[in-house]
C-alpha cells in the first residue's frame, strides 16, 4: 500500500478494478481500509469512509447493470484534493445517471438508502457526473464520488515547472481518451487546450483553469483534481445535442 500512498502525493490517481458480482463492496470496503489506514486516518474516518464507498459499489452493482460487449468494469479511485482525499466508482454506464442530491429515503424500506448514508457521512461532500474509467482504455461512464472529512500530511512530490505540469496534465487526458488537446508555453507560463471554452493553464506551481466566465485555482499537487475535472467537462461538452 505504500505505492498507492506514493502515487497519491505525486499527484496521481489511485485506481482498482472492482469485481463484476455482489463482492464489489468487500473489495471496496478493504482496499480503502487499507489505504486510508495507510495514511494514518483516525479508525472512526477510516470505518465511515469504508461504509461510503460500500454504498457507491452496492448502487453500482444494483443500478448500473453493464450491457454484454461493453469494454471496462467498474473501477474503484483514490486521490488527492488539497490535503483531503477523494474516493469514487465509476461504473460504465453514463447514460442512467443518479440524483445530483438524495431523495429522502423511506425507512421501512431495506433498500434505497445508499445516497442518504452518502450525503451524511461526507457531510454532503459527495456527487455524480460523467466521465471516462481509469483502467482498460478510456470507457465513458459516471463516477459516484466523496470526499473524506479529513486531512492528511502529504508531501509534495509533483513538478513545479510549468511545462513539466502542463504535459503532465495533457498525457493523462490523452490517456483517458480526450482529443485534441494542445499544448504551448511562453515566459513563466504554459497552457493546454481541452476542448472549446476550457483551458488549463500552469504558473508558480499552480493549475488555473478557466472555462466561460470563471476561473478556478488548484495547487499543483492536486493534478488529478484537475484532470478529472477536465474530462468531466469534455464528456459533457461531447454528450451536448448536436455532438458525437
Amino acid at each position: 500500500m505504500w505505492r498507492a500512498v506514493r502515487d497519491l502525493a505525486a499527484g496521481e490517481v489511485v485506481a482498482w478494478a472492482l469485481p463484476g458480482d455482489r463482492t464489489c463492496a468487500g473489495f471496496a470496503r478493504s482496499a480503502v481500509g487499507d489505504l486510508l489506514g495507510g495514511l494514518r486516518i483516525p479508525l472512526e474516518i477510516v470505518r465511515d469512509a469504508q461504509t461510503m464507498v460500500s454504498e457507491a459499489a452496492t448502487n453500482a452493482y444494483e443500478h448500473a447493470h453493464i450491457p454484454l460487449g461493453t469494454p471496462g468494469g467498474w473501477e474503484l479511485w483514490a486521490f488527492r484534493a488539497g490535503r483531503g482525499v477523494v474516493c469514487g466508482v465509476f461504473d460504465p454506464v453514463p447514460d442512467k445517471p443518479l440524483p445530483a442530491r438524495p431523495v429522502r429515503p423511506d425507512p421501512l424500506l431495506e433498500h434505497g438508502r445508499g445516497l442518504a448514508i452518502l450525503h451524511e457521512l461526507s457531510r454532503g461532500a459527495w456527487g455524480v457526473h460523467r466521465t471516462r474509467g481509469q483502467l482498460g482504455g478510456h470507457v465513458p461512464g459516471k463516477v459516484v464520488w466523496f470526499r473524506c472529512p479529513v486531512t492528511v500530511d502529504l508531501p509534495v512530490l509533483v513538478p513545479r515547472d510549468e511545462v513539466e505540469m502542463a504535459r503532465a496534465v495533457r498525457d493523462r487526458l490523452r490517456a483517458r481518451g480526450v482529443e485534441g488537446t494542445i499544448l504551448a508555453s511562453c515566459s513563466r507560463m504554459a497552457c493546454v487546450s481541452v476542448c472549446r471554452g476550457l483551458d488549463v493553464w500552469c504558473r508558480d506551481g499552480r493549475f488555473f483553469v478557466r472555462e466561460a466566465a470563471r476561473s478556478i485555482v488548484w495547487t499543483g499537487e492536486e493534478r488529478a483534481v484537475v484532470v478529472e475535472h477536465a474530462v468531466r467537462r469534455y464528456e459533457e461538452t461531447r454528450c451536448l445535442p448536436g455532438r458525437s
